[in-house]
């Protein structure tokens, strides 16, 4: 649930409450194997904040912490849950973010 609240707020612009929700979230996914997931919604909040080192920083732990890391997987999987204009907006950021 809080996932998704992290995912909406950025879809509203809401970055730094985005990024205290997705922190806030951290632990818990670690533990239930999601943390690809969150950090990649981590690394587009902060990408789209204009703080692109730490974008990158944060898809690169992604990657170091989930062995099947696939940012296409991980897009596809935000793609049914909010409209087009910002889907496009945000898979650019992770793009710019994570390869």
């Amino acid at each position: 649930m809080l996932l998704e609240l992290g995912f909406t707020l950025t879809a509203l612009g809401e970055y730094d409450e985005a990024k205290a929700i997705l922190e806030a979230t951290l632990p818990r996914v670690a533990r239930e194997g999601q943390i690809g997931n969150v950090l990649m919604d981590l690394a587009v909040v902060h990408m789209l904040k204009g703080n692109k080192e730490k974008a990158k920083s944060v898809c690169t732990q992604a990657k170091m912490q989930s062995a099947s890391f696939n940012l296409d997987s991980l897009l596809a999987y935000e793609s049914g849950t909010i409209d087009s204009t910002f889907l496009a907006k945000f898979s650019e950021a992770a793009k710019l973010a994570c390869q």
